[in-house]
């Protein structure tokens, strides 16, 4: 997706145009909802390699601090998991 395929005007990642959506739980019980950046959407295309890359900038960010991690096809109706850890 380029930048400007965003029907949004977003321009590195979008609640709607994205292609991943991960929720991440924190030792504190805190919510991070992230959605992927457009340039790993059309660099890795796969929904398992955009989610791995969300995961470990995640982990990088915040560390033994997240306590689960769910990924979902934001794409796709309904919003289907893709993968949880």
């Amino acid at each position: 997706m380029n930048r400007n395929e965003c029907s949004h005007g977003n321009t590195n990642n979008c609640q709607e145009c994205s292609l991943v959506k991960m929720v991440a739980y924190l030792q504190t019980d805190d919510k991070i909802v992230w959605y992927s950046y457009f340039k790993e959407d059309k660099k890795y295309g796969r929904l398992e390699m955009i989610s791995g890359q969300m995961g470990s900038r995640l982990q990088k960010k915040h560390g033994e601090a997240v306590k689960k991690i769910m990924f979902f096809d934001n794409k796709t109706a309904g919003k289907p998991m893709i993968g949880e850890s």
